[in-house]
């Protein structure tokens, strides 16, 4: 039997304030906005935050969809991969790189230099929150500050 993705309820839209309700209205309809929602307050900027991310970020989109993939399957979240595949598509990741992040196995794809790199950052700071020196000189090398973080 499958486990939810979420345990919570969607919030009672009576009980949110005037600008959670707006910001919740103006979002795509999934699970993740509606648990977050709960949050009320924090909502509107904890989504002026991510709208930024999302528009005004420097690192190129199929770059930033990468890093969300690899995460994904690292995490083992199939909620966020199963909403970042299609994404990933629309910004020109292919079949054979989709199919390399998701068993594993990144030699299957033939992936450009700074996207591999990317990836192979990933689980380094899932494990000790930052990247060892040798795999940040070489992200440095290839991205800017601002790219980075």
């Amino acid at each position: 039997m499958p486990v939810p993705m979420t345990r919570s309820p969607d919030p009672d839209p009576h009980g949110l304030s005037p600008q959670t309700r707006e910001a919740l209205v103006a979002l795509p309809q999934n699970n993740v906005f509606r648990a977050l929602a709960h949050a009320d307050a924090a909502f509107p900027p904890l989504m002026e935050l991510t709208a930024s991310l999302w528009n005004d970020a420097v690192l190129d989109q199929r770059q930033r969809e990468l890093a969300i993939l690899r995460t994904a399957r690292l995490v083992d979240s199939a909620y966020e991969w199963m909403h970042h595949v299609e994404v990933a598509r629309m910004v020109g990741i292919t079949e054979a790189e989709l199919n390399a992040i998701d068993v594993g196995r990144l030699e299957l794809a033939p992936f450009p230099e700074p996207d591999r790199l990317l990836l192979e950052a990933v689980p380094q700071i899932l494990a000790h929150r930052r990247s060892d020196d040798r795999a940040f000189a070489a992200l440095r090398a290839a991205f800017s500050l601002r790219e980075l973080v």
